[in-house]
């Protein structure tokens, strides 16, 4: 079996030295639109809605190497002999921060038990109940370089019970960042945009969210398309605080079929894909509008979005205490315009809670593969729609030695006294 890194050498035998409910678990996440991966590695104690977490660390990058133009998915048209020519890159970078992350922790290859993946998917149809979800198939490859295993498709069950499958992250933000002082909201600013109300002293499934679409990605394709190629993306803002807001254009797209029902969320990704920011660089060419303009209304348009769909959760009280996460939370211009919607909340990043802003994905998987281990489910029908609680996600076991140990998990809620790392 290839490994990426060798485990200890003469070490064929570890004793357990640590409380028997604690366990070291990576989580990594990407997302194609932004060109971004992550890994976290996180040490957690407990089970279920006790789990804590104990130490993290977590860092963040580009998927692909300094220098190379990200291969977004529209210019893939997702055609497998592309992707196949992409998958060696994309899961060497992804074991790369892997290495950075455990050496940022100081945590050996055996420690850890296991890997949450929120990997890139797809969703095929969107009527619900009947959607279909195509996964860039990562878990195998990483379970085959790496020899753990790996617990990922985290949003297809909650699909086939009925759900949109995003978030999936509620129970992950709830123990993350819930507190029994104050209610919270998360705000995820990524390649998908979503909420979720942590209630003070409440229960995952007093947990509410929703998603909101489009995400970050658009700002991203809507650059690269009105400065024909000079600039891959707008990531600090500095091009959409130039403009103007064109009330024309954002009526326009406030307008937009796919925002009208819930039942259309699932396919907004689609909706607002290649063909349609193409539509808007011609529409922008005809009336003369400047991409600072446009890029302007975009921002506009993303923090609009994002006050309505929380005005729509209808929180019994204001929540004051905003949480923001995902690469979006460096868009200065897009930060600006949310402090002013969502005033008086106060906006800060979730940096102060020990968890990089930036890397957030990639701690939520861990949890989720924690959960999974633990077998709790973690899906909340509040956020996704679906019929009821779920346990998320599948395994793609790794070496044998460590599959046994996953198992042990699963079964007698502990580490074995010994495992074998031959």
């Amino acid at each position: 079996m290839r490994q990426a890194w060798p485990p200890p050498a003469n070490r064929q035998y570890a004793e357990q030295t640590v409380p028997a409910d604690v366990r070291w678990i990576v989580g990594l996440a990407a997302e194609l639109e932004l060109g971004t991966a992550e890994a976290a590695v996180l040490q957690v104690q407990g089970r279920g809605e006790s789990l804590r977490v104990t130490r993290l660390a977590a860092v963040a990058g580009p998927l692909v190497c300094p220098g190379e133009k990200p291969a977004r998915p529209e210019q893939l048209g997702f055609e497998a002999h592309q992707l196949a020519l992409l998958m060696p890159v994309w899961l060497q970078r992804l074991l790369q921060l892997i290495h950075q992350a455990t050496e940022r922790a100081a945590v050996s290859w055996h420690e850890v038990v296991c890997v949450g993946l929120l990997e890139p998917w797809l969703t095929l149809a969107g009527e619900p109940g009947r959607a279909l979800g195509l996964l860039i198939p990562w878990a195998a490859h990483l379970a085959e370089m790496t020899g753990w295993s790996v617990a990922h498709a985290f949003g297809l069950r909650d699909l086939a019970a009925g759900g949109l499958a995003r978030p999936v992250t509620a129970a992950a933000d709830g123990l993350l960042f819930s507190s029994p002082n104050e209610d919270r909201l998360v705000i995820h600013l990524g390649e998908e945009l979503y909420l979720h109300w942590l209630p003070r002293q409440g229960s995952w499934s007093a947990i509410r969210g929703t998603l909101v679409l489009p995400g970050l990605g658009l700002l991203d394709r809507l650059t690269a398309a009105l400065t024909g190629g000079r600039e891959n993306a707008d990531r600090s803002g500095h091009l959409a605080v130039q403009g103007r807001m064109l009330p024309d254009l954002l009526a326009r797209w406030q307008a937009h079929p796919a925002l009208l029902s819930q039942e259309s969320r699932a396919l907004m990704r689609s909706a607002f894909a290649h063909d349609w920011v193409r539509a808007v660089a011609e529409l922008a060419r005809q009336r003369n509008w400047s991409a600072f303009d446009v890029l302007c209304t975009a921002c506009h348009w993303l923090a609009d979005n994002l006050a309505g769909a929380l005005a729509r959760l209808q929180l019994p009280a204001p929540c004051l205490r905003m949480i923001v996460t995902g690469h979006g939370c460096r868009n200065g211009f897009l930060w600006q315009l949310l402090l002013d919607k969502l005033r008086p909340a106060s906006l800060e990043t979730s940096d102060p809670f020990g968890l990089p802003a930036d890397s957030a994905q990639a701690a939520r998987a861990a949890l989720l593969a924690a959960f999974l281990l633990d077998q709790v489910p973690a899906s909340v029908p509040r956020v996704t729609g679906s019929s009821g609680p779920r346990l998320l996600g599948q395994w793609t076991p790794g070496s044998l030695s460590n599959w046994a140990r996953c198992l042990h998990w699963m079964t007698l809620g502990c580490e074995p006294l010994v495992w074998d790392e031959a």
